[in-house]
């Protein structure tokens, strides 16, 4: 019998150890190091008399399995075997391919992040990934909008460079920041706070002047229903008979795969900003010619700002 983390976690959720073990024909303390091997959260203690006088917490939902940890159990088997897996397959951004035909060649900064990103996990949004260097392109992104984040940014930084405009990692002596990013694609919504923060802001220098670059998958409100054991479903897919009650409608912010860029004054006392979103009926793909141009006419405006602040090294 070969149970997976998730079948695993339902019966612990469900059914007391000391009542869950001989059903599997194992003890509680081997049903308990089965948990630990895969990962699966279990109840502490108090929590069944809590849950039979109805003031016991929901569970905690089952976090993401760490890389190399085995994703299910099979009685007899040593616990904390995991059956054999391919290794994951890493990131290939198109531009790789056949880059003297296509005359696309790979950023540095994107060259040198890719790698980080491959090998990220979700941080504590449960979506968003964190790398472990902090030294990273600005981008905020889930693992399925990896390689489309990443094509754009080169998109737009090979088209900045052509114009003449340099995008680096801040690394200089003068103190630059990174604004809050927001995640949210809709003004007012409540978006998601990823993990992962750059330790720099990535900069363009545009006409000497460094403008602040995030790329960032957007999130959006999505009306979802709670039907217990930390799962929730979609309210336009919820069926009551498949749900034991009772269940409840919440509003929770996902990522959409869109993507918003984010330029910005770096400078505190002399602020700006400027946002491009994706929507379902448009892309940024083709726009950094655009961008650019916008980048271009609010470095002009910010020559003099910072110069009128004191700010604005020749």
């Amino acid at each position: 019998m070969e149970m997976t983390r998730e079948q695993l976690y339902e019966l612990v959720w469900s059914t007391p150890a000391l009542q869950a073990g001989p059903r599997l024909g194992i003890s509680a303390n081997y049903l308990a190091r089965v948990c630990t091997a895969l990962e699966v959260p279990r109840p502490g203690l108090g929590y069944w008399a809590k849950r039979g006088a109805g003031i016991a917490p929901p569970p905690p939902p089952l976090p993401p399995l760490r890389p190399g940890k085995p994703t299910s159990w099979e009685k007899g088997k040593t616990v904390g075997s995991a059956p054999r897996r391919v290794a994951p397959a890493k990131t290939v951004l198109p531009v790789d391919a056949e880059p003297a035909r296509r005359g696309v060649s790979v950023h540095g900064l994107v060259k040198e992040s890719l790698p980080h990103f491959d090998d990220a996990t979700p941080g504590r949004d449960g979506y968003y990934l964190k790398p472990r260097k902090k030294l990273l392109v600005d981008v905020t992104v889930t693992a399925s909008g990896l390689k489309k984040s990443l094509v754009f940014a080169n998109e737009l930084f090979n088209t900045l460079e052509t114009l003449g405009h340099p995008v680096m990692i801040w690394r200089g002596d003068e103190v630059l920041i990174r604004i809050p990013i927001d995640t949210a694609e809709a003004g007012g919504q409540d978006g998601l706070s990823p993990s992962f923060s750059p330790l720099s802001p990535t900069v363009a220098f545009v006409h000497g002047v460094p403008i602040g670059i995030a790329i960032v998958e957007t999130s959006e409100m999505v009306e979802k229903r709670y039907v217990g054991m930390g799962e929730y479903v979609n309210e336009a897919d919820y069926r009551k008979e498949e749900h034991i009650e009772p269940t409840w409608k919440v509003w929770r912010a996902e990522p959409t795969g869109r993507l918003k860029v984010v330029a910005y004054s770096p400078f505190h006392d002399v602020p700006w900003k400027r946002e491009w979103v994706e929507t379902r009926k448009s892309v940024l793909t083709g726009t950094t010619g655009a961008i650019a141009a916008v980048l271009e006419s609010a470095a002009l405006d910010l020559v003099l700002r910072l110069e009128k602040a004191g700010r604005y090294l020749r």
